[in-house]
């Protein structure tokens, strides 16, 4: 990675570097939800070397997807927690103004929760795609979801709907029985955020 980093240089705008090798990419850049296939569908390559063998993918797209909708379910629920812990409050970073709004929190647990279910169902979403293009997409594919979420349009939403909409989402995708097994740990944390505030 550091090689990498000399080769290329800074870039001239904030970017993101993702850096995988050859059987990683092979195995994930095809797959909806992950970051191999945002790389392959709207990154540039700035670096690539021929590889020295063949690609040897070890997990299948099952596998691949399954693990992208557990990554976007978790990060939904760390986002809810962090929702939960944030005061509105302005501080700065590198002379920069940031500010720490909880709201902001809340909605991008709902983003990640609505975008683990369209991966589930292998619906391809973007960041700069609209709310409201997200809850047309679930309310066809997972109502029961897309209802949860739509009580979630105000600011001042109760937690306990918050904490509905993520056992919603855990519900709609605990179905693949592989995937459920997986997401056993994001379970127990909901399950003890409902507890402590539900």
């Amino acid at each position: 990675r550091i090689d990498l980093q000399h080769r290329v240089g800074r870039p001239p705008i904030r970017t993101d570097m993702i850096v995988r090798t050859v059987d990683h990419y092979a195995e994930a850049s095809h797959v909806i939800g992950g970051v191999e296939w945002l790389a392959r569908t709207e990154g540039v390559c700035v670096f690539a070397r021929e590889p020295r063998r063949p690609p040897q993918p070890r997990r299948s797209a099952q596998d691949v997807r399954r693990a992208n909708v557990r990554s976007w379910i978790s990060d939904a629920v760390t986002a809810f927690e962090q929702s939960r812990c944030l005061p509105v409050s302005t501080s700065t970073f590198r002379g920069r103004p940031l500010v720490a709004n909880p709201h902001r929190f809340a909605e991008k647990s709902l983003r990640c929760g609505l975008n683990a279910v369209l991966v589930f169902h292998g619906i391809a979403a973007s960041k700069r795609d609209p709310l409201a293009w997200f809850l047309a997409k679930v309310k066809r594919c997972a109502p029961s979801v897309a209802h949860a979420a739509a009580c979630l349009s105000s600011r001042a939403t109760p937690v306990h709907a918050h904490l509905a909409f993520l056992r919603c989402v855990l519900e709609e995708v605990s179905t693949d029985t592989p995937l459920a097994v997986v997401l056993e740990d994001v379970r127990h944390r909901v399950a003890e955020l409902t507890r402590r505030l539900g």
